[in-house]
């Protein structure tokens, strides 16, 4: 070992592979450290896996190649208080704000499609319309007033009472 300084004190602590003191371990894993602090640190060769039992904290950017997955109910929260939440639960996914602010998306067009991206179901173009469909037919937009202005219907309007402009 060649190091500053080392020091063990009447804890658990193994580095390597098949000697390691735990039954978690296996050939090519290293870093098992119990005690008070229960870190088990297992990196597994044949996998290319990194396994950490214990909270991960890291300072600075982290990149993930290949992707990054959680399980079901897992909930990837960002911000101080963990504000925004985005996550699955078995059956639906979720993008959660619970702060005080407005969950705000930025962009120059948003398109809401179906699950598959066969269908359109919702368009907001910046500076432009506002479309939504039904079954991939446009039938609700609004427009410049060079279009008509207002608001454009395709198919019927069905109401039980309406009021049209002023006194109409």
């Amino acid at each position: 070992i060649n190091t500053e300084r080392l020091d063990i004190q009447d804890k658990t602590v193994g580095i390597a592979s098949t000697n390691a003191p735990s039954s978690t371990s296996q050939d090519d894993a290293g870093i098992i450290i119990y005690g008070e602090t229960d870190v088990n640190i297992l990196y597994d060769r044949d996998k290319a896996a990194l396994g950490i039992n214990t909270s991960l904290h890291v300072s600075g950017v982290t990149t993930c190649g290949a992707g990054l997955s959680l399980t079901d109910s897992v909930k990837a929260k960002f911000g101080a208080s963990g504000d925004l939440e985005i996550y699955h639960d078995g059956s639906n996914s979720y993008i959660k704000d619970t702060g005080t602010g407005y969950l705000v998306t930025n962009a120059d067009q948003i398109h809401i499609n179906n699950a598959d991206n066969s269908d359109n179901m919702i368009k907001a173009i910046g500076d432009g319309a506002v479309e939504v469909y039904y079954d991939g037919t446009k039938r609700i937009e609004t427009a410049s007033d060079d279009a008509g202005g207002g608001v454009i219907v395709t198919g019927k309007i069905v109401g039980t009472a309406a009021t049209i402009g002023t006194g109409v």
